[in-house]
């Protein structure tokens, strides 16, 4: 346990009482890791990180804990939140431009993070620069004097991961932090997660669609579907042999060896107002037998790093 740094238990999330988003997920997060989380959008990926950051609307509502050292997230005030968000764990956002306040200049906000948490503003220039150049900024002087929105998507990004390693965080959790850069850009930015985690030691969720990211920067990974999480493995096992049905078309559908038609996972996500009795994938599934449409399957472990929600694994049917 001295190795995890975030340990999520039965978190769920649910909308004016009754559309479940998040079905009583748990799952940890260890320290220098980058934990991949894919599933299509609805999964309840990107909503599964606004919870533990403590970012949800009014109507939402948050059962479960989310451990991170002394703290548990799910339970700290608004003030408390304040103070933990940014200097123990710290967000890096889909959309940094929009992510970023338009009306102030990037270097005033980073000064507020300072203030925020009362670091030395004495060292704050040195520091700043240091970590701007770290992340590709030849003249972080130049940057800082600009507003958001005359900076270009990449340069936004790397602004919000500089703003969010600014405390030195144990946690950055990362939602489709390359979906808005065109491809070089994206790896670029992949790129620095890599080395924050290397050289910092800092543990990284990231939250993509994407194999090809999953398969470059992740250690482990967690695939999502209506809220649950039917697969957790190691990133070499998942790629060399994932176990759900959900899981392996996904990969299936990545366009690798392009025969002029991509592989499309039949039929739509089940909306998160379906009241479902058995698996959430029974309808889409190619390899569905008469339980999994009667009886939901449980999330079993099926070696010590690899865990799977499917009744097939469960009967020991391997067949693909």
């Amino acid at each position: 346990m001295t190795n995890t740094i975030l340990r999520v238990e039965n978190l769920g999330i649910s909308f004016d009482n009754w559309s479940k988003a998040l079905k009583d997920i748990s799952y940890c997060v260890n320290k220098g890791e980058i934990l991949g989380v894919v599933g299509e959008s609805g999964s309840g990926k990107s909503i599964m990180g606004k919870a533990i950051m403590g970012l949800l609307d009014r109507n939402a509502s948050v059962t479960g804990n989310a451990f991170m050292g002394e703290y548990d997230l799910l339970s700290l005030s608004e003030k408390q939140l304040c103070k933990v968000r940014g200097k123990e764990i710290s967000m890096v956002f889909q959309d940094p431009v929009s992510a970023l306040s338009p009306v102030d200049k990037v270097g005033k906000q980073v000064e507020e993070i300072y203030r925020i948490h009362h670091l030395d503003t004495a060292n704050m220039e040195s520091e700043v620069n240091q970590i701007f150049k770290d992340m590709g900024v030849d003249n972080p002087k130049e940057l800082l004097a600009k507003y958001p929105f005359q900076l270009s998507g990449g340069l936004a990004q790397r602004v919000m991961i500089a703003m969010a390693l600014l405390c030195k965080p144990k946690l950055i959790i990362a939602d489709e932090p390359t979906t808005a850069l065109d491809v070089t850009t994206g790896k670029e930015v992949l790129k620095i997660f890599k080395k924050i985690k290397d050289t910092m030691g800092t543990s990284i969720l990231l939250i993509t669609h994407d194999m090809g990211v999953i398969a470059e920067v992740a250690d482990r990974v967690m695939v999502m579907y209506h809220g649950e999480i039917v697969e957790i493995s190691d990133v070499f096992s998942f790629f060399d042999k994932a176990q759900s049905p959900y899981a392996i078309d996904l990969q299936k559908a990545m366009p690798v060896g392009f025969e002029k038609r991509f592989m499309a996972i039949k039929g739509e996500p089940p909306n998160i107002f379906d009241s479902i009795v058995g698996c959430a994938y029974e309808s889409r599934c190619n390899l569905s037998i008469p339980m999994c449409k009667e009886i939901k399957p449980e999330l079993k472990q099926l070696c010590p790093n690899h865990f799977v929600r499917c009744h097939l694994r469960e009967c020991g049917d391997a067949n693909e």
